[in-house]
């Protein structure tokens, strides 16, 4: 049993450590500043060293940067401190507006909108009833000068022509061209509503054939129903005249046999 717990402390224990007994061992517990140096010198201890320093300038770097940050954090709260301060005022308006926008709909609704228009387009008619309606006159047309009758001062473009005359030249001859395609256009105006009379008149005389050529066709038609309406009254009377003879000759037939019977020794329904 002794040499099976030897066995385990020594492997329990680190490999420079393992010579030593029970006593060194306390020993050296008791030491600090051994067990300190030792603790130091462990491999596990100084990679433990290392991801402290590491994360102690992680940690730093992170804080450096907040601290950066922090301004722009500020700044960022104020903003939105301030935006949510407009929107609550936004809000606010907008509730404001909607009550009143309810209030006026249900102030004026569409039949007291519709009485209203109605009102106002019955005034309107009695004041332009009342009031006489402006027919404006037909625009004149607009008419050249006419020539002079005496043209003084004849001169050419540059013939004995100084700079002053020449815009007098030029004045005159595009108020004459102005003239010419006047009278033109005129013309044309006239040749058109030449035109357009001897249309109209085409077109009258050949809707008056056409009417007097319906009233031909339906005249003969009146005077075919006429004669057939006239032959046949003229068919029913001899028809007529035919069924009266008949009937007469018939009725005498009859009292004839009448008088050549004898009288009835009784009559029904009389005592």
């Amino acid at each position: 049993m002794n040499t099976m717990s030897n066995f385990k402390d020594t492997n329990s224990i680190p490999d420079g450590y393992r010579a030593l007994n029970t006593s060194e061992l306390q020993e050296l517990l008791q030491d600090e500043e051994k067990m300190d140096q030792i603790v130091r010198l462990n491999e596990k201890f100084q990679e433990l060293q290392v991801d402290r320093e590491i994360l102690l300038t992680s940690n730093r770097s992170l804080a450096e940067e907040s601290l950066a940050r922090r301004p722009r954090l500020n700044n960022g709260k104020l903003q939105l401190a301030e935006k949510y301060r407009d929107l609550t005022n936004l809000a606010t308006a907008c509730w404001e507006k909607q009550s009143r926008l309810e209030a006026d709909i249900q102030k004026h609704s569409l039949q007291t909108a519709q009485n209203l228009l109605q009102e106002d387009v019955a005034r309107a008619e009695e004041q332009s009833e009342d009031k006489p309606a402006p027919i404006p006159d037909r625009p004149k047309e607009w008419n050249p000068r006419a020539p002079p009758e005496f043209v003084r001062d004849v001169m050419g473009s540059s013939a004995g022509a100084g700079s002053g005359e020449f815009h007098v030249y030029r004045h005159l001859r595009r108020r004459e061209y102005q003239r010419q395609d006047f009278l033109d256009k005129m013309t044309e105006k006239q040749k058109m509503d030449l035109d357009y009379l001897d249309k109209v008149s085409d077109n009258q005389q050949a809707a008056d054939e056409r009417t007097a050529k319906r009233r031909k066709k339906r005249e003969k038609l009146k005077q075919k129903k006429l004669m057939a309406k006239k032959a046949k009254q003229d068919a029913n009377k001899g028809e007529d005249s035919e069924k009266s003879s008949s009937s007469s000759e018939e009725d005498d037939q009859e009292r004839e046999a009448e008088d050549d019977a004898e009288a009835p020794s009784f009559v029904m329904g009389k005592r």
